[in-house]
């Protein structure tokens, strides 16, 4: 994969991914994220990371990425990032992940599934004074469907709420 700036047509970077079916950029063009079908072989055994986030002033030749994660399906595999790019998010199975200032080392991992419920949808959305993130966790025979709301002022996060669809919920004991 090849990066290029559309201001002059220099070559950014170069990143040593082939088999790239989908690219994403962070909001301030700092990180390229790229998907590529998961599958297991000798070039890619078992747990390879197949979504990978890459900085883009690493150099004009990239070997490794700063971060990666296994994303089977190509739902919902792209990280969110707020505008200033201070806080990252990504869905991953039954939790929310948060990275703050680009530090993918460590993240700050909100559980929100109850019994292996899996995140049906997650999204960031934007207002003029401050953003959220939604995720929303479909119901199962056990559980109420859920939605789970995260509040975003400046660089302090704030979780939040939960909602509840109750029409549907069948306590079992």
């Amino acid at each position: 994969v090849s990066t290029q700036s559309t201001g002059d047509n220099k070559k950014v970077t170069t990143l040593a991914r082939p088999r790239t079916m989908l690219m994403t950029f962070s909001p301030k063009n700092t990180h390229v994220v790229t998907w590529r079908q998961y599958q297991v072989s000798e070039e890619f055994p078992e747990n390879t990371p197949n979504v990978e986030i890459w900085k883009l002033d690493n150099g004009s030749q990239q070997e490794k990425p700063v971060y990666g994660y296994v994303k089977r399906g190509q739902s919902q595999w792209e990280p969110m990032w707020s505008e200033d790019e201070v806080t990252c998010a990504r869905a991953c199975n039954a939790e929310v992940q948060f990275f703050e200032n680009n530090d993918f080392s460590k993240s700050r991992q909100e559980d929100t599934a109850r019994q292996g419920r899996g995140c049906v949808r997650c999204t960031w959305e934007r207002t003029l004074s401050r953003s959220f993130i939604c995720a929303l966790y479909k119901g199962c025979s056990r559980f109420c469907a859920a939605l789970f709301v995260w509040i975003f002022r400046e660089t302090s996060c704030s979780c939040s709420q939960e909602f509840h669809e109750s029409r549907q919920c069948k306590h079992q004991v």
